[in-house]
């Protein structure tokens, strides 16, 4: 049985290891194919899980500006 969905509401307290693209792409407020170009071009870290891509926590904290590693 899948687990509920936990809304994005804020990245720095998101529960869990991964993030929907579609809730990524809401949060930092781009089109869900901008999110799917940065992946693409590897500007942007995807795995993979049960046929769904999904973004590392950590990796979405980065690409929204939320750690030291993404200041551009």
């Amino acid at each position: 049985m899948a687990r509920p969905r936990t809304p994005l509401i804020d990245l720095r307290t998101y529960p869990h290891k991964y993030v929907r693209l579609q809730a990524l792409s809401t949060y930092v407020d781009v089109p869900i194919r901008t999110i799917y170009y940065h992946i693409q071009k590897g500007a942007l870290h995807a795995v993979k899980i049960g046929g769904s891509l999904r973004v590392p926590i950590q990796t979405a904290r980065e690409y929204a500006g939320l750690t030291p590693e993404h200041k551009t």
